[in-house]
Order: C-alpha cells, then structure tokens, then sequence
C-alpha cells in the first residue's frame, strides 16, 4: 500500500469520507483544502498518504466520541499535485464536487493572492472574488443536496459511463 500515487486507493477513500472544500478567511482570501478523518484506531493509513501526498496529519478528540485522525492538505504544491492524481484516478461519489473545486483551485493558483508584487501581497481582483464565492456557493449546495450520478451527467452533457462492464 505504499505506492498510492499510482493506484486507486486515495481515489476510493476520499469518495467515502474525504471533503473537498473552500476556506475563506476574509471574504477575499482563499485556502483549497481536501481533507479526510478516520477513527485512530484504523487512522494509521492518513500518515502514510501524508508522506506520498503532503499535508498535516492530527488527532483530536471530539467532544463526543472516539479519538480521531485527520489528514489536510492545504499546500498549493500538494494541492496541485492531488489535482494531478484525481485526474488520473477519477472520483466517482464526488465527482460534481470535484469538478468545482478543481476549477476554484486552478484559477486561483493562476490569478489570485499569495503572489507577491513589490513586496506587498497582491490583491484578488473583483471578478476573481466572484468566481471563489461562486465555487463556495456549489460545493456548499452539493454537499447539502447530495450528488448522484444521474443528477451530475444530465447536466454534464455528456453519456453518463457505464460502470457494470
């Protein structure tokens, strides 16, 4: 099981528990974060995809309930390589989510803050401000309303892929 960049174990765990989101901080500032929790008694596997993927593994224990093991990722570095594996191994369950988030990412990274211009931290322009909240928005009602195939390729345009063969 250590070669998981280059199978489909990760694809298949972030499908089941994992959470593709958008953190804002300002209203204007942006963090990518793909994120997945376990039990510790089995949470030992987050470690070993922190070492291939990057990220930050922690434990905490919720105010109810058994002692837990999270992984995050955050880094633009290690984002953009998740980005690189989910593209060659598909999401299924999270596929619509996927796709937004995808999109948020790559244009952020491209076009908004971190990068630095004499000094000072660039400002997100409007439109990209508007775009982000847009992502924030969909990934926000996806989760709520749940996805399922047949919801996600009749708006896709494309034939949904048959999965029995």
């Amino acid at each position: 099981m250590d070669d998981f960049a280059h199978d489909r174990y990760l694809a298949g765990l972030v499908d089941g528990e994992g959470c593709l989101t958008i953190v804002t901080t300002s209203g204007t500032a942006y963090t990518m974060m793909m994120s997945i929790g376990q039990r510790s008694d089995v949470g030992q596997v987050l470690y070993q995809l922190q070492r291939v993927f990057g990220g930050g593994v922690s434990d905490h224990k919720p105010r109810s309930g058994n002692l837990t093991t999270t992984w995050q990722v955050t880094a633009k570095r290690d984002i953009l390589r998740l980005i690189e594996y989910f593209d060659e191994f598909h999401l299924i369950g999270k596929a619509p989510q996927y796709e937004v988030w995808r999109r948020a990412a790559l244009l952020y990274y491209e076009h908004g803050a971190g990068k630095r211009t004499k000094g000072a931290a660039k400002k997100n322009p409007a439109w990209l401000i508007a775009e982000m909240n847009t992502a924030l928005f969909e990934l926000r009602d996806l989760k709520r309303l749940g996805t399922t195939w047949d919801r996600f390729w009749a708006s896709s345009n494309q034939a949904s892929p048959d999965f029995t063969t």
